[in-house]
């Protein structure tokens, strides 16, 4: 077993708290539904009107949903690394675009397969490939897709579950079905009088940039709007070229995209166009999870199979000035979290938790080695009805070329902490329990809280680097395979500016 040294409090294996301990029993089976870019809002059991997602509530009413589940970081590479390690990002170190968890690192699957459990991965690929570290612990890692959809998997995962195997078995099954670009299968009817952007313009964008024409008769709505919500025919060849052009278009302002956006005439036409598109893609997601869900609430599963429904991150839809998901606020952050375990009411959870807990919950759940070194806790308490002592919630962005740069916040009760640049003096303080929730900063009126959350993120901050410079991350692997599926996914800004070719060694 890979072991750290001990920079954090050990959580011994033998205080670890164990639901299905006791008795001789097969430990049950474990299915992390693992959606990218899910915002909690967008399910009915969390808020979202008209009942958009039938087959993801029922799941939620039958297990424990936390209200306030907040995500490690506000993108896939880290925040996916804290899930499956119960460290920060600062402490596991796959914090960069040009990092990649490193194999010293106890994961999740290698827990499981300690404790004799049968172990696959079905991934989108993207950041959740090999050579960014997320194989280790599976007997099975399957990262090849087409669309990065969770229907290319689901049958194989099944099959891989129901096998002739009678050891209990841990699935994480990934899929980007609700990342941009927003292209449901059915498309929402526009707003009155907008007409939404098509392919020709993509068409259109691609053939300017990359012939080194001019782009300033294209209105700036249009351009943002298409892409969001338009995929180019021709596959992921034409929508990386189209990516592309995009960077190459937006380069060419002095100023975000998303300001001169705003200013636009059809603005509010325009996002809500985007905004419905993504709402779709929810309703679609529903619909084609409901395979898996089958399989889940088949008789002979169901009784011996945790399932958990969770996400890396949500998406802004411009409350803070970005489409995209690189800050730390509520809409990027705040996470759905829903767990489904034999024996385990149904209630909801409002106190904060966080992404780190799900290893060290999973643990207590099956018997399987806890983290030996954890930023998290143990969430069983509160599957079992009990009241969660306060604990700080983190996010980091620790990448400087996002949107709003490297930020941090921590949140604790109804208070929540944000250190970026984009808010006055560096720092700014929020009462989300409020009106003004994270609009009217109240550090100057409760200062001696934002002085002590401050603190208390410095020292969750400290102790993630002591571990990372004990424990050095290395370079991941930006093949020029890996570097096109990034692109399509959207991940241009942040990218660092080398040529695919190179290798990755970063800034």
């Amino acid at each position: 077993m890979k072991r750290g040294l001990a920079l954090f409090v050990l959580v011994a294996a033998a205080a670890a708290a164990v639901w299905w301990a006791g008795a001789g029993k097969r430990p049950p089976n474990v299915v992390v539904i693992a959606v990218d870019t899910l915002r909690a809002d967008a399910l009915g059991c969390y808020g979202a009107p008209g009942d958009p997602t039938p087959r993801l509530d029922r799941l939620a009413a039958q297990g424990v949903v936390f209200d306030a589940a907040v995500a490690a970081a506000p993108w896939t590479l880290p925040s996916f690394a804290s899930l499956l390690t119960g460290l920060y990002p600062g402490a596991h170190g796959a914090f960069d675009v040009d990092r990649r968890l490193q194999d010293d690192r106890f994961t999740l699957a290698e827990a499981f397969a300690e404790h004799g459990y049968r172990t696959a991965a079905f991934t989108a690929g993207g950041w959740l490939k090999e050579s960014f570290g997320f194989a280790q612990g599976f007997e099975v890692f399957d990262e090849e897709t087409e669309t990065g959809k969770f229907r290319e998997k689901i049958d194989r995962a099944v099959r891989w579950a129901d096998g002739d195997d009678d050891r209990p078995w841990f699935l994480f099954l990934h899929g980007y079905d609700v990342h941009s670009p927003y292209a449901p299968t059915t498309r929402p009817p526009p707003p009155e009088g907008y007409e939404p952007p098509g392919d020709a313009l993509a068409d259109t964008l691609i053939e300017r940039v990359e012939g080194n024409r001019s782009t300033t008769d294209l209105p700036v709505s249009d351009v943002a709007t298409a892409y969001l919500t338009v995929e180019p025919s021709g596959g992921s060849a034409a929508l990386a070229r189209f990516r592309k052009a995009y960077a190459g278009w937006e380069e060419r302002f002095a100023k975000p995209v998303e300001e001169l956006w705003r200013r636009s005439d059809d603005f509010d036409d325009a996002l809500a166009w985007v905004e419905a598109n993504y709402a779709a893609e929810v309703r679609q997601l529903d619909r084609e999870l409901g395979p898996l869900l089958d399989f889940l609430d088949r008789e002979d599963v169901r009784g011996e199979t945790v399932v958990v429904l969770v996400s890396d991150h949500g998406e802004g839809f411009m409350e803070h000035g970005v489409c995209d998901h690189e800050l730390v606020e509520e809409d990027v952050v705040r996470v759905p979290l829903v767990v489904r375990a034999p024996g385990v009411a149904a209630r909801r959870v409002a106190s904060p938790v966080r992404g780190v807990d799900l290893f060290p919950t999973l643990s207590a759940l099956t018997g399987a080695p806890p983290p030996p070194f954890a930023q998290g806790r143990s969430l069983l308490p509160a599957l079992l009805g009990e009241e969660l002592a306060p604990e700080p919630a983190c996010s980091f962005q620790h990448v400087a070329r996002a949107a709003g740069g490297v930020e941090a916040s921590l949140r604790l009760g109804t208070w929540k902490l944000v250190e970026s640049r984009r808010v006055d003096g560096g720092a700014a303080l929020f009462d989300l329990g409020s009106a003004g929730g994270e609009t009217v900063d109240r550090k100057t009126e409760q200062a001696d809280r934002f002085a002590w959350m401050r603190k208390a993120l410095d020292r969750i901050r400290d102790q993630s680097d002591r571990f990372h410079r004990v424990h050095e991350s290395g370079p991941g692997t930006l093949d020029p395979e890996t570097l096109e599926e990034l692109v399509e996914l959207g991940y241009l800004g942040i990218l660092p500016p080398r040529s695919a070719g190179e290798d990755g060694a970063g800034e």
